[in-house]
Formats: C-alpha cells, structure tokens, sequence
C-alpha cells in the first residue's frame, strides 16, 4: 500500500476512536492495541498518560461522566512527521451542564504505524455551551 495512503488510513482509525466513543463505547484493550503503541503516551486539557491501560481509563472515565458527547474533527494537516487535528469536543458534564472543548491535538506514529503520543497545544479551550 502506498505510503501515505497507509498514512491516511492510520489517521482516519485514530480519529474514529474519537468520534464514535459516544456510540460505541470504551473499545478494549485489544482494539486500542491496533491503533496506539504500548507505551502510548495521551495528553489532553485534563489527562497525561503513558499506556494501555491508563488511555482506557481515561476513556472510560469521559463516558461515565459526560452525557451527549460527540468529538467532531474540523480540520486536519500532515508535516510528513507529525499529524494535526483541529477538534472540537462538547457534552453536557453531571456537575457542570452543557460544556465545549475547541483544541489542537499533535500526533506522532510509531514505525509500525501506531498512534505513539497525542497531545494538545497549550491552548484548549473549555467553556460553557
């Protein structure tokens, strides 16, 4: 497969994981193992992890507390060595109401093409919806 096809592909998995945890849930173990590294390390406005299992929790963590999520992807660029995303993530959280997060993840893929490190620019935003 060509390259940046493969490329393209790995992208769009990593994304979807994102996008339809609303709908399907926590994937397993075994499912996170086809699109992160072991060692995976996940930054976001509120978590910075390195592992499996901790990217699992954290996932499983969002579900339990917020209500009507949807994680939309607005936008997305290549360098050749890094990965970005233009996001936007909004819910209605038990403590707090209807909420939005806008942000800018950076993605790096291991030689066998699995998500290595996501982390967010410093300037995720959190506001009331």
């Amino acid at each position: 497969m060509n390259p940046q096809l493969a490329r393209g592909r790995l992208v769009a998995d990593w994304i979807a994981l994102f996008t339809r945890l609303g709908a399907d849930g926590v994937p397993s173990l075994q499912r996170l193992s086809e699109l992160a590294s072991d060692d995976v390390r996940f930054r976001d406005p509120f978590n910075d992890s390195r592992g499996l299992a901790e990217l699992r929790k954290i996932l499983a963590h969002t579900l339990s507390q917020v209500r009507e999520l949807e994680f939309r992807v607005e936008d997305v660029a290549d360098s050749g060595t890094a990965t970005y995303l233009k996001w936007v993530m909004v819910g209605r959280l038990k403590w707090l109401g209807p909420w939005r997060v806008e942000g800018l993840s950076e993605l790096h893929f291991a030689g066998d093409g699995r998500c290595r490190h996501h982390r967010p620019d410093g300037a995720a935003r959190l506001a009331r919806h």
